[in-house]
């Protein structure tokens, strides 16, 4: 299919979608699917605002506050909103949220980090180490979620799917191939259904993507939408596939239909396509 032809089935998802909330880091999705995954933080996403704020009064307005202080730039703020969520409720997305959240913010400290401009050598200094710190907040953080979701899975407190995504998510974050391959193992061994299916199909192409196999990752991503339907998610990564194997205009097309999608990395990503 071409740019035109996704462009057609993203107007059709955005016009006639269901509007589901992240109950992790609080993204509206607009979806004509049953689930669909954040465009922020790829959580699964299958719940209203009203049926997510029905089910708990405070949690809106929590999350609503994290926002906020995400976008301030006070983070320990944030994490320590989370820690709360995450007591309240053991919810192991309260753990891994506040993780990606500092790696993101690391890699803007290393992204910091001139070379090439002289007298800065101190200013350098200060931003690796910013980024250490930060990484090994967020490795805490993952590595804890993981230990709180196989619990979690061992007790019946989750949805086997929704927790072993989540757990697979930790393991790509922190750069554990192998054990996110094995994650992958255990989702395809449930039960067979649609979401599982979908679940399967999306986790193949952010592992794809995260191993730097782009070859295999363009193919995955349309025949993953060719099958399931329009996910931005999934063009994203196509998108970035593309880019990948040197198809930057095939690329900056389909990422021109989903730019203002909520997606963390696209606006750097068109910055490098020019």
């Amino acid at each position: 299919m071409n740019a035109k032809g996704y462009a057609a089935m993203h107007a059709k998802s955005k016009s006639s979608g269901k509007e589901f909330m992240c109950t992790g880091c609080g993204t509206v999705v607009v979806s004509q699917n049953d689930i669909d995954f954040c465009p922020s933080c790829e959580s699964i996403v299958y719940a209203s605002a009203k049926s997510v704020g029905a089910g708990d009064p405070g949690l809106l307005s929590a999350i609503s506050s994290i926002k906020a202080s995400i976008e301030a730039g006070k983070l320990d703020e944030a994490e320590k909103a989370y820690a709360a969520l995450f007591d309240k409720s053991k919810n192991a997305a309260f753990l891994y949220n506040p993780g990606i959240l500092y790696i993101r913010h690391s890699n803007l400290e290393l992204a910091s980090i001139d070379y090439y401009r002289e007298g800065f050598m101190e200013e350098n200094a200060q931003h690796r180490a910013n980024a250490t710190s930060l990484m090994y907040n967020a490795k805490l953080l993952l590595y804890k979620a993981i230990s709180a979701i196989s619990k979690d899975i061992s007790s019946g407190a989750v949805d086997a799917l929704n927790g072993r995504y989540l757990a697979f998510l930790c393991h790509v974050k922190l750069g554990d191939y192998k054990s996110a391959t094995h994650t992958i193992k255990e989702i395809a061994e449930l039960p067979q259904g649609k979401s599982r299916d979908i679940v399967l199909g999306y986790s193949n192409i952010v592992l794809l993507s995260a191993m730097g196999n782009y070859k295999d990752l363009v193919p995955a991503a349309e025949q993953f939408i060719s099958k399931n339907g329009f996910f931005v998610n999934a063009l994203y990564y196509m998108s970035y596939g593309l880019f990948k194997t040197k198809k930057a205009k095939e690329a900056k097309e389909l990422l021109s239909i989903i730019k203002d999608d909520g997606i963390n990395n696209i606006d750097s990503l068109l910055k490098q396509i020019g």
